[in-house]
């Protein structure tokens, strides 16, 4: 039986060479050839740095990888994720392994101490998961996973866990996500016809820009996150409709990201299609206000102020369909 050994190199370089030579993520696959619409992907979210990747890519640099991240790997058919495996990573040499079409194989060595937390944690149930959760809000594994359940908390126990959260440890993306849940949960959930709620934000270039300078004209709200593939993915065909109906339209991306070096500097590829109002929703109270559950998220507000449509998720060509639907609509009247 022929067996096909996918091999990659992940090297973490950091400001130095000493930091780029003991940080490395190796993954070594053995298979037998994987099927045209089988893939893993994956991604790396830290403070300072967005790592995004799959297997035809051979070696991606990023910088600032600290003691402690969560990995995401998915395994992918089609366009479905067939299984998703977090693994806690550290600095040093860290290799994974397994099959690749069998995720539940898949070994990351060494061990870090955050993984076996988070498995007890992945393990438990109710009240038993709240107590281990609560045990360790001193460190990131506790937070990321008071923020992944944070559906299971009414707002006065949520307020409750957070303050158990050390002032050193406030400055984390999830302790900033969960300030965000608290604020939609006190928030009205917007529908069709509802009036758009103002806010003002900074702009890639250093200005404070108010979302109701832009009443009387059509207005694409873009909620976006630099660690979202999908939202990286939908650049081009922004990009598209701001030179087709940049007239009558206009896009604003808004970005939550963990600090203004990854809003500005990560993806840059990709961000460098944006010449569209580029916003950084610094403290998530934006998307709080909006009650943004899941990334990408769209909405259509009409110049005078009603939102139009409201919807989750990326697919191809659906943004730009949406548009030629409504400017056909429009001019035909």
């Amino acid at each position: 039986m022929n067996k096909t050994y996918v091999f990659i190199l992940i090297s973490f370089l950091g400001i130095n060479s000493s930091f780029a030579q003991k940080s490395s993520l190796k993954l070594s696959f053995i298979e037998e050839k994987p099927k045209n619409n089988e893939v893993i992907t994956g991604s790396l979210r830290g403070k300072s740095f967005i790592l995004e990747f799959d297997f035809n890519q051979q070696i991606i640099p990023i910088e600032g990888l600290e003691s402690s991240e969560l990995l995401n790997l998915n395994f992918v058919k089609g366009r479905t994720i067939k299984s998703r495996r977090f693994f806690w990573i550290g600095e040093g040499a860290n290799f994974l392994e397994g099959t690749y079409s069998q995720p539940e194989t898949w070994t990351l060595s060494p061990v870090h101490p955050y993984q076996n937390i988070f498995d007890q944690i992945e393990e438990s149930e109710g009240e038993n998961r709240k107590f281990l959760i609560r045990e360790n809000l001193q460190n990131d594994v506790g937070i990321e996973r008071l923020y992944y359940y944070s559906d299971k908390y009414s707002i006065e126990e949520l307020n409750t866990e957070m303050n158990f959260i050390p002032n050193s440890l406030r400055d984390n993306m999830n302790y900033r996500l969960l300030e965000g849940v608290l604020v939609s949960r006190n928030t009205n959930e917007l529908k069709k016809g509802d009036l758009f709620l103002d806010f003002d934000l900074e702009s890639r270039e250093g200005n404070t820009v108010k979302l109701s300078s832009f009443e009387g004209n059509y207005i694409l709200l873009d909620f976006a996150s630099s660690s979202c593939g999908p939202c990286l993915k939908a650049l081009p065909e922004l990009m598209e409709i701001n030179e087709r109906f940049g007239e009558d339209l206009r896009i604003v991306s808004i970005w939550f990201d963990p600090n203004k070096k990854v809003w500005l500097e990560s993806a840059q590829n990709l961000k460098e299609k944006i010449t569209w109002t580029d916003l950084w929703d610094s403290k998530g109270e934006v998307h709080g206000r909006y009650g943004i559950d899941s990334l990408p998220y769209y909405l259509l507000i009409k110049p005078n102020g009603e939102i139009e449509q409201i919807w989750k998720g990326y697919l191809k060509g659906r943004i730009l369909r949406k548009m030629e639907n409504l400017f056909d609509q429009i001019n035909s009247d």
